[in-house]
């Protein structure tokens, strides 16, 4: 049965001790039901493999369950981006460990690679037509969808992490660069910082003036009430308003997609473009120290910028 790895060593007991202190209380961070079956399968899968206490695994058992899922993804076993998912549960599983003191991370020098995505150019937007968008929005003075509309194209920012992003999210280096910091949605993910071209920061400025008084910490997009904004409702809004006028309606993400497209096809660095946009790979490392270098140079490639802001 493909993707089933019952057939492994046998089936390893594991100890109530390993579930009362590892399992459980990490299953309980996960909020689906259908997430945490999940999860257990891939940890029952890796301790049927290991053959060994979850508490005590090592980086060589860490290296054997990548061995052995990528085995099963070339082997045609398995699909490589499940392959990929069921590594990153048990990668999730020892961070939260680490985190809490309960077990150390082998994961930490293990990682498998994204597979690179395949964008078809075909159905992505045109720079003049990205143009067209931003220049409409802006005659408008629409500067939520035009901040959308920026973030997802020239920061590759999904339009959950822009939804999420607030005022205190913002914030400027000691050398004047303007950045947004992404807060994971999971408290076992990694956090990153985007680094925010100057006329995309000068439109959080429009937004948000200096002198202006705001409200506790507000949503940097928010609804009517000043709340989180609803994804569904800033895409009907820009729908709305291509179909009024006459224009192409494309998704957030198609912005977000054309924007990773264009950085690519300037850098050909899989690695850079996949650190800046939050993917777990081996340049996914100490951010803060190489946050000039990849998320700096990944935003500049994309040399597109809104007339007269």
């Amino acid at each position: 049965k493909i993707g089933d790895d019952t057939s492994m060593k046998g089936n390893y007991k594991i100890s109530d001790e390993t579930k009362i202190k590892l399992i459980d209380p990490f299953l309980k961070t996960l909020k689906q039901e259908s997430t945490q079956k999940d999860y257990l399968l891939s940890i029952e899968s890796f301790a049927n493999l290991t053959q060994k206490n979850l508490l005590k695994i090592t980086s060589k058992d860490a290296q054997l369950w990548k061995k052995h899922l990528e085995e099963k993804a070339e082997n045609k076993t398995l699909k490589y981006s499940t392959a990929l998912k069921k590594f990153r549960h048990l990668s999730s599983l020892y961070h939260y460990a680490a985190r809490n003191n309960i077990a150390k991370n082998p994961f930490t020098q293990v990682t498998m690679e994204e597979a690179e995505p395949v964008i078809r150019y075909v159905k992505l937007p045109s720079i003049t037509e990205i143009d067209s968008v931003l220049t409409l929005l802006k005659s408008k003075q629409d500067f939520s969808l035009l901040l959308t509309v920026l973030l997802s194209f020239k920061c590759m920012m999904t339009i959950s992490e822009i939804c999420n992003l607030k005022l205190s999210d913002f914030f400027q280096t000691a050398d004047g660069d303007y950045y947004f910091h992404i807060r994971p949605e999971n408290t076992w993910t990694e956090a990153r910082y985007c680094y925010l071209p100057e006329d995309v920061a000068k439109i959080v400025f429009q937004m948000f003036p200096s002198d202006s008084a705001q409200a506790t910490d507000p949503y940097l997009i928010s609804n009517r009430k000043g709340g989180k904004p609803c994804q569904q409702t800033l895409r009907k809004r820009l729908e709305r308003l291509c179909i009024r006028n006459q224009m192409t309606f494309h998704s957030f993400n198609d912005y977000r997609n054309a924007g990773i497209a264009l950085a690519y096809s300037n850098s050909g660095n899989v690695r850079l473009i996949a650190s800046s946009i939050g993917l777990r790979t081996n340049a996914h490392i100490n951010r803060l120290s190489s946050l000039k270098l990849e998320q700096l140079d990944a935003a500049n490639y994309i040399n597109v910028f809104v007339k007269n802001l």
